[in-house]
């Protein structure tokens, strides 16, 4: 099985979270949204993206591009789980917004969710980390402690 956690970062704290979970999850392959198109999913069966929101709820460039090449991509292949880190201060509506986009998108693309979205606030990435492990390892049947 093809694995991936591709993340997107402005202020770093999508990368400590693609760490925290890649440090738990060895046979991922890791890498940011700039080294990966959207077309490249088709060779992955498995998908964890930290997508990351910028002010008030919105995209990056770099996201908003590869968010139109996943529009209107099948992707019955593939099963995701979406975690981000993003800032409370925003509000309800924008915290970690991207988080919720790329949910939905990849859902729409007949991508099958792991687990529910994960959005944590940005001082709490080790716990975005350990809820985004927890799901994987309950979808492997592996233990969760150990």
């Amino acid at each position: 099985m093809r694995e991936l956690i591709l993340y997107s970062t402005l202020f770093g704290h999508n990368l400590e979270l693609s760490q925290l979970i890649a440090g738990c999850c060895p046979q991922m392959t890791r890498q940011a949204l700039t080294e990966k198109s959207a077309a490249s999913l088709i060779n992955y069966d498995r998908l964890i993206i930290c997508p990351c929101t910028y002010g008030d709820g919105y995209l990056t460039p770099l996201e908003e591009q590869f968010f139109h090449q996943v529009q209107g991509m099948p992707l019955p292949h593939l099963s995701y789980l979406v975690a981000g880190a993003g800032d409370l201060d925003y509000g309800h509506a924008a915290f970690a917004r991207a988080v919720l986009i790329f949910d939905r998108t990849l859902h729409d693309q007949g991508a099958r969710r792991l687990g529910a979205p994960i959005r944590v606030d940005y001082e709490e990435t080790a716990s975005g980390a350990r809820q985004a492990v927890a799901q994987l390892k309950r979808v492997r049947k592996e233990p969760e402690h150990g």
